[in-house]
């Protein structure tokens, strides 16, 4: 069972990585997760939807940081998520030059 779970592990990405990997002009990191959250794919604390997650393009990752509070980030979930994040953020600067 181990081993089967190895082997499906996809790659994940923050979004500073994903920035990184798009190299849109004038789009880093804090841009980014700005355009995500006006399009209502992150919410105010930069956690995507359920609806973004269920679908396979986000991933929640928690961290415990001391032993009373538990901090997390949301990850791009592999290519796929990358994949959806360029279309969303391609469709909103057109929407902007319009």
């Amino acid at each position: 069972m181990l081993f089967e779970n190895q082997q499906k592990k996809i790659a994940t990405y923050n979004f500073s990585e994903v920035a990184k990997i798009l190299n849109i002009n004038g789009v880093g990191r804090n841009k980014l997760m700005e355009i995500l959250r006006e399009l209502n794919i992150l919410d105010s604390w930069n956690f995507a939807y359920d609806e973004y997650v269920n679908a396979g393009y986000f991933t929640f990752r928690a961290r415990v940081v001391t032993r009373n509070h538990i901090y997390g980030a949301s990850t791009v979930e592999g290519m796929q998520g990358v994949d959806f994040i360029k279309e969303k953020v391609e469709e909103y600067k057109n929407k902007q030059n319009d």
